[in-house]
């Protein structure tokens, strides 16, 4: 039977499962044993196997397959569980969610995002769960991989590593399954949500503002979001050949490096790039205004 096929009896989705949970189990186990720098491409690789163990077989035995790949981890790494809750855990949510997304059709740069944001919610909920259980810091155990321990800004950058890994996951997913789909009756069209990405994006940068305010470790976490929409907004405006648009993104775009040369001294570090909200919020309310006018105008015609 073809890896990418749906799983009819009870033996082939027990089977492929095992298979699925296996991986799961192969990673974790060099990661704890033999070298953690193998976090990152396993981190990416690892919410695929709940993706395709979510379309390929029996929704039913999902919970199954969860417990015992967890279970397995925990039995595999029982000296140090921590690798198992901050790695493991998330990315079968992940890649459960993601798996979902894509059944029912959700747009995939949403599907991409949501997914992204569920791999960070849960990474951060275990590591103080962790830290209770073996006085384990994850940020300094994953930060002293890249000697980055000392670094002044790293309570900025672990939310928006956390995030981009996330995204990372999905777009890896995605480009590996969804020729696939189809096989499993899976078809390609996805719901018309266009401007939601829009929204969220403009979300994002009042949200990167506000946290400046009040929480500023995850000010460049929001501004993640809303450079991750304007560069889609942007590619989408490219396929779709909507040049005026173009340009006036292009006009935009020089009249803020002009903006950013001169402010960006005055403003304290690392604040200086959350002037980059300005750009997106340009972006998103004019590719906002263009498509509700496009779409007076075809209800007019």
């Amino acid at each position: 039977m073809k890896f990418f096929s749906k799983r009819q009896t009870l033996t082939q989705n027990i089977t492929y499962m095992g298979i699925m949970a296996a991986i799961n189990v192969v990673c974790v186990v060099l990661m704890t044993y033999v070298l953690p720098g193998l976090f990152i491409p396993f981190t990416l690789l690892l919410p695929f196997t709940s993706t395709v163990v979510t379309l390929y077989c029996d929704r039913r035995y999902f919970p199954l397959y969860a417990l015992a790949t967890v279970g397995i981890c925990f039995l595999t790494t029982l000296g140090n569980i921590s690798d198992t809750l901050f790695f493991i855990i998330p990315t079968i949510f992940s890649g459960f969610s993601f798996g979902m997304f894509i059944y029912y059709k959700f747009p995939t740069i949403i599907t991409i995002f949501v997914t992204g944001l569920i791999y960070t919610a849960l990474s951060y909920l275990f590591i103080p769960i962790i830290q209770a259980i073996y006085q384990q810091d994850m940020i300094y155990v994953v930060s002293s991989i890249f000697k980055l321990n000392d670094y002044v800004y790293l309570s900025y950058i672990v939310p928006v590593f956390l995030l981009v890994l996330g995204l990372l996951q999905s777009t890896f997913s995605l480009f590996f399954i969804k020729n696939e789909l189809p096989k499993v009756g899976v078809s390609n069209e996805e719901k018309d949500f266009y401007s939601v990405h829009i929204i969220i994006g403009l979300f994002g940068c009042l949200m990167s503002l506000f946290a400046y305010l009040i929480f500023p470790s995850f000010s460049l976490f929001f501004l993640t979001f809303a450079l991750f929409f304007a560069v889609y907004q942007v590619f989408l405006d490219s396929v779709n050949q909507h040049f005026k648009t173009l340009i006036i993104y292009g006009i935009c775009l020089a009249v803020f490096i002009v903006f950013f040369a001169l402010t960006y001294t005055y403003i304290p570090k690392p604040f200086g790039l959350l002037t980059l909200n300005i750009l997106f919020a340009l972006i998103f309310i004019i590719s906002l205004v263009n498509f509700y006018l496009t779409k007076t105008h075809k209800s007019v015609e």
